[in-house]
Formats: C-alpha cells, structure tokens, sequence
C-alpha cells in the first residue's frame, strides 16, 4: 500500500469541530482588529493569522507584523511607517497607495501584490519576494532591496533613486520609464532586460550589473563587447546637449 499524503487524512468530527471553532476565535479577533484599524499603531500583532484582513486606511505605523499572515489582505492607503513585517506574508495582497517609509519587510513575500504607488523610502527589503508584483508609480528611493526578487514585476515609471538593488534578480521585469538616478546596481540581474526608456541611467552603472548581448540599453549609453561575457560602456553626449555645450562656449 502507498504511503498516504496529507490531502488523503480525514479529520475526526472532533478535530473539525475544533478547527471551526479556531476558525471562528481567529474571525472574531479579526473583526475586533478592523473595527479599530485606525489605532493600531504600536500594535503587537506578530505571527497572527490575518488573512482577507482589511486595513484599508489603518493606522498600522511602528507595529509589529513580523511573521504575520496578511495573504490577500486590503491594505490600500493604509499608515505602515516603522512597522516590523520581517518575514511577513502579504502575497497577493492590496496595498496600493499605502506607506512603508523606513518599514522592515526583510524577506517578506510581497508576490503578486498590488502596490501601485506604494511609498517604500527608507524601507528595508532585503531578500523579499515581489515576483509578478505591480509596482507601477512606486517610490523605492534610498530603499534596500539587496538580493530582493522582481522577477516579472510591473515597474513602470518606479523610482529606485539612491536605492540598493546588489544582486537583486529584475529577469523580465518591467522598467518602462523607470528611475534609476544613483541606484546601486552592481550584480544586479539585467539580462534580457529592455532598458532603453530608464531615466538617468549611466554606464557606469551598467558596467557593474550582469547584464548580456540581449539587454537594451538606452541611446545616450554605447557598449562594446571585448568578449562573449566582459564589455566596456561609455556614455554619448546627445545632440541636444552638444548643441548646448556649444553655445556656453561660444557665448564665453
């Protein structure tokens, strides 16, 4: 005989009777929670269980999240400045136009999430999961998203100003007028990547992230490769700012 799986258990009418009955406790404290999400802040809600939760609009600032569960959560405009989420889950969760200024969300799982922008300053996102996430609009600047995976993530019109993306994984990620302004980008994974409509991008950049023969770059930024895998970048002055430069000489 073969060796059952979980799926293939059945519960006694006792172990369902209890689990309901958790069930109907974790239910009642969610509603208790929702009914004053808008003083929550400074909350210990860590490792609870707040699934389908909705904080719409809470004042969520400085709590403790770490561990918790807010799978498919409502967290839309919500306050989660200062707050803990370190491994939180928020997969597939609501959280455009909510704020995560200076938040840790260290390995959190933000895959698949809506955070359209969301306001992420200052925040802590090392080694989190955004993978297929809509980031469209949102503000990475000064962020840490080392090692963070944004693997198929909507990123357009982003900004990642002074934002650490080392060794950060962006395969088929879309940057379409993203910002990039000082962004640390060594080892950060580029390949394939059309980056043609990145906004104040520089070579020296690229040179530090991995990128191949099939990254876009944008116009202003020539590459050479001297082999299959080592190249050499360097910046072209556009016509505009040549035009430009030309006049400040002719006027001195």
């Amino acid at each position: 005989m073969g060796q059952e799986s979980k799926d293939d258990i059945e519960l006694s009418e006792e172990e369902i009777a209890e689990a309901k009955l958790q069930e109907e406790k974790r239910q009642k404290e969610l509603k208790l929670l929702e009914n004053n999400k808008t003083k929550l802040a400074h909350a210990n809600l860590s490792g609870k269980d707040l699934t389908d939760a909705d904080f719409s609009g809470g004042k969520i600032n400085r709590s403790n999240l770490s561990n918790a569960t807010l799978a498919k959560a409502n967290l839309k405009n919500a306050d989660l400045c200062d707050a803990n989420l370190n491994n939180a889950d928020l997969n597939n969760a609501q959280l455009n136009g909510s704020a995560f200024i200076q938040a840790n969300l260290t390995q959190a799982d933000l895959s698949q999430t809506d955070l359209t922008d969301t306001d992420f300053r200052d925040a802590h996102l090392e080694n989190a999961d955004l993978k297929s996430a809509r980031l469209n609009g949102a503000d990475f600047s000064w962020a840490d998203l080392s090692f963070a995976i944004l693997e198929q993530a909507e990123m357009v019109d982003a900004d990642f100003t002074e934002a650490n993306l080392h060794g950060a994984n962006l395969r088929g990620a879309n940057l379409n007028g993203a910002n990039f302004e000082n962004a640390l980008l060594t080892d950060t994974f580029l390949k394939g990547a059309d980056l043609s409509s990145l906004t104040n991008l520089t070579a020296e950049q690229i040179e530090a992230a991995d990128i191949d023969k099939a990254t876009v770059l944008p116009e202003h930024i020539s590459i050479t490769w001297t082999t299959e895998k080592a190249f050499k970048c360097r910046e072209i002055e556009s016509g505009t700012k040549k035009k430009n430069k030309a006049k400040k000489q002719k006027a001195k």
